[in-house]
């Protein structure tokens, strides 16, 4: 605290020089900081700005790194820029206050109490952001709405209408929403912002019959929207957990953020002449083929699978919020999940394998194939000397060597001397123990609550 009362007496310090300093001398000193020859200034809430020097832009700087240094639940809830913004809104309107008559010391504790109530004030102020991302699940577009944690998803008719319950969306545009998705063409609606509304819901929607919903609560728009994201995307990987190769569920489970289905086209050349055209689609247009019925068992299945999910899903978007007893479990699924999503999208075979022995390396605390080999034996009850897969003679040491060894270690360093090998198999089986870990793993955290160690998990 004493550095930041200390950043803020040295802005005072450099206002008061520039006070009485012509334009064009404040102008020259800027070109020399950026090139650029006109200054920065912060807004004063009038419409009005006031002159800053590049010294206090540095001040500003360092004010950012500061706070999160000193306050680590800063980091968590603000991205470096929005920071950056409050403190250059908050600073520009202490500005006006500033009574050159008192102390530089005076001043600067002024200033620092407005950043501290600023910063206090705005956590609190945050309004609860719902974040929509239209999704492509199951190919059948009537199953029920169902939850992982704060991820909701439902079929978009029923998202529709619980926006249009809720007063969100206007009836008449859910009226006309449905009607063009049902293929009918309207005319374009009198009003720009009626129009633009209703556009808006249509293009982020699209050609797809799911939603996901999620609601953050007290953070700026920018780290609400990440988070969000982030929550959706590892929502739709739990739910590939349940197939038992999950990269190729989660091939049809996709946010149309993220990416949109098309056709890939490519050509073909041989002795001079062109031998053929063709390509194929991007990814599968959607999810697995599974009705209400058989998802209601699925989801009874996987629910303490789930609930564990929903607690890691929870403790991204409010780390500060969880108890500590459970938070290192909660970081270990967090960065295992992040690396397994990451695996099953990559489509390089080799980095596809570091990322799946990211996600077991995660799990087995940072210990690396020895941990590994610990864990799998823990959770899968395979012994080292043992095999591991049914048509492969290697013992799982040997498997879980080529994987993290031979697969990831050496291709991080750029020392793989297969790289132009086919890694095909060793990528399946890296999946394969990925996922069948990773569901063990979240098994044993469901049927023990009072569980707070990840080294738990291998030992």
């Amino acid at each position: 605290m004493a550095r930041l009362e200390t950043l803020a007496k040295e802005i005072v310090s450099e206002l008061r020089r520039i006070q009485n300093l012509p334009a064009e001398k404040i102008a020259q000193e800027w070109k020399s900081y950026n090139n650029f020859p006109l200054p920065s200034m912060l807004g004063r809430g009038d419409g009005h700005g006031t002159i800053i020097s590049p010294q206090i832009d540095k001040k500003i700087l360092e004010l950012g790194k500061e706070y999160l240094n000193t306050n680590p639940r800063l980091k968590t809830r603000y991205r470096n820029a929005e920071l950056e913004k409050l403190i250059r809104e908050t600073l520009g309107l202490a500005f006006v206050k500033v009574d050159f008559q008192k102390s530089d010391d005076e001043n600067g504790r002024e200033i620092f109490s407005d950043l501290d109530e600023a910063l206090n004030h705005q956590s609190k102020s945050y309004e609860d952001i719902e974040q929509a991302f239209a999704c492509t699940l199951f190919a059948k577009t009537n199953i029920p709405a169902f939850s992982i944690g704060p991820a909701l998803f439902e079929n978009r008719l029923t998202w529709l209408d619980r926006k249009n319950a809720e007063g969100s969306i206007r009836s008449i545009d859910c009226r006309r929403i449905k009607q063009k998705w049902m293929g009918h063409k309207l005319k374009k609606r009198k009003n720009a912002k009626d129009n633009y509304r209703e556009q808006a819901i249509v293009e982020a929607i699209g050609y797809n019959h799911y939603v996901c919903s999620v609601v953050v609560k007290g953070l700026p728009s920018e780290t609400a929207h990440d988070k969000a994201l982030t929550i959706a995307r590892f929502a739709l990987t739990a739910i590939a957990l349940i197939w038992d190769t999950s990269s190729k569920a989660l091939n049809g489970f996709n946010l149309s953020y993220d990416r949109t289905y098309y056709l890939q086209r490519t050509l073909s050349f041989s002795g001079g002449v062109i031998r053929g055209g063709g390509g194929g689609y991007s990814h599968n247009p959607h999810g697995q083929f599974i009705d209400p019925k058989q998802w209601s068992v699925e989801l009874q299945k996987f629910q303490d699978i789930f609930l564990v999910c929903g607690d890691v899903f929870e403790y991204i978007l409010n780390p500060d919020t969880h108890s500590s007893t459970r938070s290192k479990i909660l970081d270990t699924f967090s960065h295992a999940m992040m690396w397994f999503y990451a695996g099953c999208r990559e489509r390089d075979t080799l980095i596809a394998i570091v990322k799946y022995a990211a996600c077991l390396d995660a799990l087995a605390c940072g210990k690396k194939a020895g941990g590994i080999q610990s864990l799998t034996t823990k959770q899968m009850g395979v012994e080292r000397n043992k095999t591991l897969f049914k048509h492969d003679p290697r013992t799982m040491k040997q498997v879980v060597e080529e994987i993290y060894d031979a697969g990831r270690s050496r291709t991080i360093h750029g020392t793989n001397d297969r790289l132009g090998h086919d890694w095909s198999t060793t990528r399946t089986q890296a999946e394969v123990l990925a996922r069948h870990c990773l569901v063990l793993c979240l098994e044993k955290a469901a049927n023990n609550p009072s569980m707070s160690d990840p080294k738990e998990f291998s030992n």
